[in-house]
């Protein structure tokens, strides 16, 4: 089990860094096809339900499973899973996290928030820096990352004509929202 779980997290480490060069090259296009963005959410948060059970962090949903939208389904989990990670790793045992997806006119609207450590107004653009870990020094984070994932989910973001935004207060928790545009776009 722990060669196991050493093995798949060098292959972690191996895949973001790949993505990172990728997109810095912009050798990255997605691949875009109309899929259910609420199996996406559904699925990544049933894959994290056992980290949050370990750590005793309850995870609420309110995910629209009926919503149809053109987007790489794949980069999408990416953005979603990883920010779906960090709020299991920032958020103490005892902790909660919302996750949010509804149908908005015309946008999808995405947002996760936790009751986690937070982040201060000030680390808010560093956040997003590749190969920056603000949060190295808190007590409750669970596994280090590389500090590339967001940096990753807003590149992806990005190509989709979207933007990440962030509410967030040191000690309180922090909520990291999207909005994908209905429209069409070309891959």
């Amino acid at each position: 089990e722990l060669m196991k779980n050493s093995v798949n997290r060098a292959s972690k480490i191996l895949n973001d860094t790949l993505d990172y060069t990728k997109f810095e090259t912009n050798e990255n296009a997605l691949i875009v096809e109309t899929y259910n963005i609420g199996k996406i959410v559904r699925e990544s948060v049933e894959l994290r339900r056992i980290s949050a059970d370990k750590y005793n962090i309850e995870i609420f949903t309110n995910i629209d499973l009926n919503i149809e939208i053109n987007i790489d389904k794949d980069r999408i989990f990416q953005v979603v899973n990883n920010l779906l990670g960090n709020s299991l790793k920032f958020t103490p045992a005892g902790g909660t996290i919302f996750v949010k997806l509804v149908d908005k006119d015309e946008q999808v609207y995405f947002s996760i928030k936790d009751t986690g450590c937070g982040i201060s107004p000030e680390n808010f653009k560093e956040i997003f820096e590749p190969y920056n870990s603000i949060h190295s020094d808190f007590n409750n984070v669970k596994k280090k990352g590389m500090g590339i994932g967001l940096s990753i989910a807003r590149k992806i973001l990005k190509l989709h004509n979207s933007v990440m935004n962030i509410e967030s207060e040191l000690g309180k928790g922090s909520e990291f929202s999207f909005c994908l545009p209905k429209t069409d776009r070309k891959s």
